[in-house]
């Protein structure tokens, strides 16, 4: 493989980083903006057919995203094998959404009839289904090339379009059928430039590629993103929306998500694509290698999610006051949600599943979400209809832990890779300082909890620089990506 894998990461990696903030920022403030103009019965109705796109999504998207990750790599150097790979694939994308919004419109009144008001809407995000989808997949073959520019453009132009647009619609009285029918306008467009710039891959000559491995590993990814929608958000607010048919609660369970999921996520984001790119790299060469690696990603995630769920978490209810006092009920669940969330990152979140992933060992990490996703459903069952909403987050969050937890000891195993315990302790003790001292300073509205997220942040740093939590390990791929990093990690951090 290229031996500037170190330089080509790091710039891809700042590209995604910049592109995803940018990104879910922006859709941060749009969704807080339509949760409070349209309120939580609305924003229920919203949610919901937005809950009917991500299943949609899973169902026709499989894994091929992923794929494009982990098998455009090893054919840097062969375009015509790239060419023939990307135009398979965005063919059969193309051709399973238009079946499936066919599909969507023939069942939205049924569903509609069935559930209730709740379901209203779910005609109007079918084009956002499709054209979503078609963007998807053209941006993350860019991704899998490490090459994330116009990917990082494109992601934040469309967010500040949509948000722009929302507030003039929202003030002439709009409501959430027009929300859903703007994102699949600027998903059109986002479609467009995205074929445009992957013109040259899209003509010229191709060169045959066996696609049965492919095709497999696209399709045990989809399984297991399917799964991850059991054992997720939207499956959930599914759930309250068939067992409770309340849209309020729906409302308090999706904004209460929403938070903790940014907080979770905020700043990982830049990780998504690039991580499985350079671990399926790294996964080539040696299990040496792709241990150290599975460390850092590990340390990464939890340096950079624990202290910001944790505060999330703390701070519940200042947060969701932020959205009225309708809001109020969902800062419970906020607190569970975001407490779950932070035990998941302790284990890596996300971080053995790509390592598995890179190491096309994808059934295993299906096996473990056949059997935790049928209990997830069966303790939501169990535990919505006495315990509300709670009840969902609850066993959502304990199911979650419990794949993560299976995933790392098998990485683990195979890898002879040794979790990162000292580091673990550190982040946890660092965590609680800035907890405890965020106690004291942090007021109501947005300037007090500015106040407070600052001071935990300086405790934190203070506390990390303390206990010096970095290896040589650490060192030396901080100095890989970038020399001045690696003296700046070395002065102040490390060992």
């Amino acid at each position: 493989m290229n031996g500037d894998l170190p330089a080509r990461f790091g710039k891809g990696l700042f590209w995604n980083y910049a592109g995803r903030i940018g990104e879910y920022g922006i859709r941060f403030l749009f969704t807080s903006l339509i949760a409070k103009r349209l309120g939580p019965s609305e924003f229920g109705v919203y949610s919901f057919a937005y809950s009917v796109f991500v299943a949609g999504t899973l169902l026709g998207a499989l894994g091929y995203e992923q794929a494009l990750n982990n098998f455009v790599p090893p054919l840097a150097s062969d375009l015509p094998k790239q060419r023939f790979l990307l135009r398979r694939t965005l063919a059969l994308r193309a051709l399973l959404m238009a079946c499936l919004v066919v599909l969507g419109a023939l069942i939205a009144p049924v569903l509609s009839q069935w559930v209730g008001p709740v379901a209203s809407a779910v005609v109007w995000v079918l084009p956002y289904l499709f054209w979503f989808n078609v963007a998807n997949l053209l941006a993350y073959f860019w991704v899998g090339r490490l090459e994330v520019h116009l990917v990082a453009m494109v992601r934040i132009g469309v967010q500040a379009a949509n948000y722009a647009a929302a507030w003039v619609l929202l003030q002439r009285g709009y409501g959430a059928q027009a929300m859903l029918l703007l994102l699949g306008a600027t998903a059109a467009l986002a479609s467009l430039a995205y074929l445009a710039y992957t013109a040259r891959f899209l003509r010229g000559p191709a060169a045959p590629l066996p696609m049965g491995r492919v095709h497999r590993f696209a399709v045990n990814i989809g399984i297991i993103n399917g799964l991850n929608y059991v054992l997720g958000q939207q499956s959930d607010v599914a759930l309250i929306g068939l067992l409770l048919r309340d849209s309020v609660q729906i409302g308090f369970y999706n904004l209460a998500a929403m938070l903790s999921t940014i907080a979770g996520t905020a700043l990982l984001m830049g990780l998504e694509g690039v991580s499985l790119s350079a671990l399926a790299e790294v996964a080539a060469k040696s299990l040496r290698d792709l241990a150290t690696a599975w460390r850092s990603f590990m340390k990464i995630t939890m340096l950079l999610s624990v202290p910001v769920l944790i505060f999330c978490a703390l701070h519940a209810a200042k947060l969701v006051a932020l959205y009225g006092e309708t809001y109020r009920e969902a800062a419970l669940l906020l607190q569970v949600y975001a407490l779950f969330t932070a035990a998941n990152r302790f284990l890596g979140g996300g971080t053995s599943t790509g390592t598995l992933y890179a190491m096309q060992r994808e059934g295993w990490a299906l096996g473990i979400r056949v059997a935790t996703g049928i209990l997830n459903v069966a303790l939501a069952v169990a535990l919505i209809p006495r315990w509300g909403a709670v009840g969902a987050v609850a066993a959502t969050g304990f199911c979650g832990i419990l794949t993560t937890a299976a995933e790392m000891a098998l990485v683990m195993r195979v890898a002879r890779a040794a979790y990162p315990l000292r580091f673990a302790v550190a982040v946890g003790v660092c965590t609680a300082a800035a907890g405890l001292a965020s106690h004291f300073i942090t007021g109501s509205g947005l300037w007090g909890l500015a106040r407070g997220a600052v001071g935990f942040l300086a405790v934190f740093a203070a506390c990390f620089v303390l206990l010096k939590p970095l290896d040589g390990e650490d060192m030396a791929l901080a100095a890989r990506l970038s020399p001045r990093l690696g003296r700046w990690a070395a002065r102040l951090v490390g060992r």
